[in-house]
């Protein structure tokens, strides 16, 4: 039986109907623009403005100063009163408001957390990109391989767990099916809108293109490409690969790389993991915090994220390919990953996710 996509058309930027919707405050509304406009308090004595001061600066983060700079001279004093630049706009990326005590909420390295309660956690003061394994693609491996049907509705339910404030970047790897797997999150998250014959329940869906007709994105939908977050970033020599998997009758390439990582084999076979996995967060995936935009997500693969995942947690989460002591497998399944959580600080941490109710496949 084909499996089949949604039809072809443009997707369109969702718009939030209000701040209040996204749960935003009128201090550091992300989506205000030009000065606030901060309301008046009819109990306080317009006589004593420098308290009433003291109340926006505590609840806004402004001085006196920058509320007389911004036109309220009620609230200036004498010195106060000089023209001068209309301060920044705090706003939600920008940090914390004024009196906000983040709390770093710290996830389990030996287990998978859901995407979405790494996403509800994310601090004021902290920025996170999100790298998954694209969802269920066809049984080709190739570039072009696209998302089977449950693969689709997989990836959008796990977009749905995103649903809240703040706009995301995406990044795919320049596969079709890590691209699809970002597209069809940014749907279900609402970020964009979905392709005509797309309906709101999962088991009602009406499908009207068939996957062999080719799949072709909405020319409007934002997307990076990091060619480097594939399979190969960590391989070293795959013709060398080849003959070890041949010589120790290894009919899967995946249980070289939990060997690799967890015993010390084929060492020659694969880039120094340290070294590798700092370079790559480095140049390509964790920028200095001021230019990181709140939330990125990525789609990439298991042979990328599986020695990544596993370097992060200091090897805590088991990813060896097949335990035969607990007679299953741990390697990283569809829509599992790594959330890179940094702060003001530049300072990181981790976290293995999941965007299935499983995290672990094969």
């Amino acid at each position: 039986m084909k499996n089949k996509l949604f039809k072809k058309a443009p997707i369109l930027l969702a718009t939030f109907a209000t701040a209040a919707a996204l749960g935003l405050t009128a201090c550091g509304d992300d989506s205000s623009s030009g000065t606030p406009t901060v309301p008046s308090d009819p109990t306080v004595n317009p006589g004593n403005s420098d308290e009433h001061c003291e109340a926006l600066t505590l609840e806004c983060g402004y001085t006196a100063a920058e509320l007389c700079a911004m036109g309220m001279a009620e609230h200036c004093t004498t010195s106060d009163h000089t023209p001068g630049p209309t301060p920044s706009i705090p706003t939600a990326n920008a940090g914390c408001a004024a009196g906000d005590i983040p709390t770093p909420v710290m996830f389990p390295q030996d287990t998978w957390t859901d995407i979405g309660e790494v996403y509800k956690n994310i601090q004021c003061n902290e920025k996170v990109i999100f790298i998954v394994r694209h969802a269920e693609r066809e049984a080709q491996t190739g570039k072009e391989s696209p998302l089977t049907q449950d693969g689709v509705e997989a990836a959008v339910a796990a977009g749905q767990q995103l649903i809240g404030p703040g706009e995301f970047k995406f990044v795919n790897s320049g596969f079709l099916r890590t691209f699809q797997t970002v597209y069809y999150m940014a749907i279900g998250r609402g970020q964009y809108q979905a392709p005509a014959g797309f309906t709101d329940s999962l088991a009602a869906w009406t499908v009207v293109t068939d996957l062999e007709d080719g799949f072709v994105p909405a020319a409007d939908f934002p997307v990076d490409t990091i060619t480097q977050i594939t399979d190969s970033w960590f391989l070293k020599d795959k013709e060398l690969r080849d003959q070890y998997a041949k010589r120790d009758s290894i009919n899967n390439v995946n249980e070289m790389y939990s060997k690799w990582i967890y015993e010390g084999l084929y060492e020659d076979v694969y880039y120094n993991l340290d070294e590798r996995c700092e370079e790559v967060l480095k140049n390509y995936l964790v920028k200095d915090y001021g230019e990181m935009p709140k939330y990125t997500l990525m789609g990439s693969h298991d042979q990328f994220l599986m020695p990544l995942t596993s370097w992060a947690t200091k090897k805590a989460i088991n990813l060896i390919y097949r335990d035969y002591e607990l007679k299953e497998w741990r390697w990283v399944g569809f829509l599992s990953g790594l959330a890179i959580i940094i702060n003001d600080k530049n300072e990181i941490r981790y976290a293995p996710i999941k965007g299935m109710e499983q995290g672990y496949g094969r």
